[in-house]
């Protein structure tokens, strides 16, 4: 399958709106992952035939719906791609617990016989 069209959209899309996750580039152009993940990664690397069109200007955590995790911004260039932020445990168990805090309904308790009562109010 030709993909020069995913190419010439991935590289409009940079250049009239600037720095974009993946995630908004797919969406701009009605691509799937697996189309723009390898596009975005071919371009993102210089080969012999090719330099390096786009790269990875810097890290973003949210994105609606999605996991929580750095996703990277790109931007057109030759530029080096931007360091990977380190994994922040602490707040991300601080994250995990509160979740799971408000997930946990807090009328229902175990009893000693191990069968869960509600409470009435």
């Amino acid at each position: 399958m030709k993909r020069n069209w995913v190419v010439q959209g991935v590289l409009e899309q940079l250049s009239t709106v600037g720095p974009m996750t993946r995630s908004e580039i797919e969406e701009a152009l009605g691509l799937t992952k697996n189309t723009s993940g390898s596009v975005m990664s071919r371009m993102s690397r210089a080969s012999s035939k090719m330099p390096k069109r786009i790269y990875v200007k810097g890290y973003v955590y949210d994105h609606p719906g999605d996991r929580r995790y750095p996703r990277a911004v790109y931007d057109l260039g030759d530029l080096p791609d931007a360091k990977k932020p380190k994994p922040q445990i602490k707040e991300n168990r601080k994250r995990y617990d509160n979740k799971i805090r408000n997930f946990i309904n807090p009328t229902a308790f175990l009893t000693l016989d191990g069968l869960f009562v509600r409470s009435e109010k």
